[in-house]
Order: structure tokens, then C-alpha cells, then sequence
């Protein structure tokens, strides 16, 4: 059985999938279906996708994304069905895309809110449709009075998967969801949390430059502290002793699993934080394809040196250069 971008594909499709994408490069045949996610590139897996069930696939459809469509429909759900309607074509006609063409969702979900069209399918990246729902998704941010309002002796110890897409009853995990889905969406590498004199202020790092801060309520920097610090379900004994903490967590933005690299050094006004964004979900891990694309002496070079049976590679440069 075959998953790929957090769909998971039956027996069946699985090797009607597999037929299709042998049939494209001789070299996929060969592979074994739990081997398909680290091997074949999204375009080639989606493409055999819309092959088989005679629909268009389509790699960027986000652009083309009208947000009136989207008033009547939870985002929710449209992010966990892997669909989204885009356009309207003709005076009778709902352009919809998606990720899983063998899903009844689509049909089954919008019907009833475009009844007088027909549902018109086409397919694309799982990335796409996330796109396709967060370009059109407001979000201005906490105001002030709801960063008052906050209470700082309620405190929550159980999260775990932090989902940033979605709305928290506690106020202090729904104020780190909005900061963190906003960095997300306006692309950032970093997020800044910092103690000074007087301030409590964040902002995020963009294209390298950093950008506006925004202020917190004074009172509530030991109560966000402690919360980012659960993420990492730090034990009690290294938040009080270490001046330092390094650690990691994982997000979850419309679906797509974001890696968020954790940094914290206690300064004389109180700690300095910085997070590093690592979203992985646009990247091509497949060596010599895509994102990872080399010229042929190049690519001679690295499967040469990776047939040698022990050893190192060090992959060297500053930060931002891309060495994940």
C-alpha cells in the first residue's frame, strides 16, 4: 500500500499506481511500493495520478484560487479531503482540484453548497491545495484586548501535536498558533521572542531582513516561555538549571508537518528566542531529480563517493545557504 504526502492509497489503486508510473520510467518498476515516497518526485507521482483516472494534473493552481468559493466551506475539512473548489467555468461549471481523484469527498462536500453546478475535477499537489486554502484564509493577528485578557495563572501542560490551523479554547495556545501559522504564511525562516527593558516583542525574519515587532503584555513572558518550552516536554530540572536550551518540535500548518529548530539564552532582562522554521513539504528528496537536480560530473562524483563503505561527508556553508 502506497502513502504519499499523507495519503494513503489502497491495494489496488497502489499497484494500478505502480503500473502507470513503470510505465513512465522503467527505473519505477523496479521499486517496491514503500520505496515509491523517497524515490519519485511529487510531479511524476501526481501526473500518473491524473493518467490513470483521465483527469489534468496541474502543478500550481493556488494563484487561480477565487475566495468567494471558499465562504460556505470549512477549511478543515477541505485541508483533510485533500481538495479545494478554484474557479467557476462557464455559467454552470466548478473547477475543483485535487490531491485523491478516488475520494467522493469533493463531490459529496460541495455539492450541496453549488448545487445548480457541475463538479468539474482536476488534480494537483497535496501542497497546492494547502496553498490554495491559506490564500485565501485571513488572519490579523490577536488584538490587544485578547492579549490582556489572557490569564497567566491557567496553565497547560498536555500539548503535544500542535496543530496551528486550529482554534484553541486556551487563550496562550491559540496566541502561539496565530504567531506561528503567520510566520508560515508570510514565509518566514525565523521567529524572535525577546525580553528587554520595558518590551516583550516578536517579530520574524523574512528573506533575511528582519521585520516589524510586535509588542506582548509584559506579564506574559514566563507563561509563553513555559508553553514553548512543553512543546519540547523539556523536564522541569533543565528549564530552571540550564541557561541555554536547544530542542525541536513539530507543527502542523494546513496538514503539512513543519519542523521548528528551538533556541533559548537567558539574558540580564530575561531570554532571547529564536526559532528556526524548517518546512521541508516543497523539497524534492530524491538525489539527482528536481530540487536536488546536479550536472552529470557532479552526480558521478556523489554516487562514487556513496558506494564507499565507511566514511564522512561534510556538507559545509553558512546559515541560510541550505545545507538541510
Amino acid at each position: 500500500m502506497i502513502e504519499f504526502d499523507g495519503i494513503s492509497f489502497n491495494d489496488l489503486i497502489s499497484r494500478r499506481i505502480m503500473g502507470e508510473l513503470g510505465g513512465h520510467d522503467p527505473s519505477y518498476a523496479e521499486l517496491a511500493q514503500d520505496q515509491v515516497p523517497n524515490r519519485v518526485t511529487r510531479y511524476s507521482f501526481m501526473a500518473a495520478i491524473a493518467r490513470i483516472n483521465g483527469l489534468p494534473f496541474f502543478p500550481k493552481v493556488a494563484e487561480f484560487c477565487d475566495g468567494a468559493l471558499h465562504a460556505t466551506c470549512d477549511s478543515t475539512v477541505m485541508t483533510r479531503g485533500f481538495f479545494a473548489p478554484l474557479c467557476l467555468s462557464g455559467p454552470d461549471k466548478l473547477i475543483v482540484a485535487t490531491a485523491n481523484p478516488w475520494s467522493p469527498l469533493p463531490e459529496e462536500y460541495l455539492a450541496p453548497r453549488f448545487p445548480n453546478f457541475e463538479i468539474v475535477k482536476i488534480v494537483t499537489l497535496a501542497s497546492e491545495i494547502a496553498r490554495a486554502i491559506e490564500s485565501v484564509a485571513t488572519n490579523n493577528g490577536p488584538s490587544k484586548s485578547d492579549l490582556e485578557a489572557i490569564d497567566v495563572e491557567d496553565m497547560d501542560d498536555g500539548i503535544h501535536d500542535f496543530d496551528v490551523t486550529t482554534d484553541y479554547a486556551e487563550p496562550m495556545a491559540q496566541l502561539i498558533a496565530t504567531i506561528m501559522s503567520d510566520s508560515v504564511r508570510t514565509r518566514a525562516s525565523d521567529i524572535h521572542f525577546k525580553v528587554e527593558k520595558e518590551t516583550f516583542y516578536y517579530c520574524f525574519r523574512v528573506d533575511g531582513d528582519i521585520g516589524p515587532k510586535v509588542e506582548i503584555p509584559m506579564k506574559l513572558k514566563d507563561r509563553l516561555d513555559a508553553f514553548l518550552l512543553n512543546l519540547m516536554k523539556l523536564p522541569t530540572e533543565i528549564r530552571n538549571t540550564t541557561p541555554g536550551i536547544s530542542g525541536r518540535f513539530t507543527i502542523s500548518y494546513f496538514h503539512r508537518p513543519i519542523d521548528i529548530r528551538y533556541e533559548r539564552h537567558r539574558t540580564y532582562r530575561g531570554y532571547h528566542v529564536t526559532m528556526r522554521l524548517l518546512d521541508k513539504s516543497n523539497i524534492n528528496v530524491t538525489l539527482g531529480k528536481g530540487t536536488l537536480a546536479f550536472d552529470d560530473d557532479t552526480m558521478f562524483a556523489l554516487n562514487k563517493v556513496m558506494k564507499i563503505p565507511a566514511g564522512i561527508i561534510v556538507m559545509s556553508g553558512p546559515t541560510g545557504s541550505g545545507k538541510s
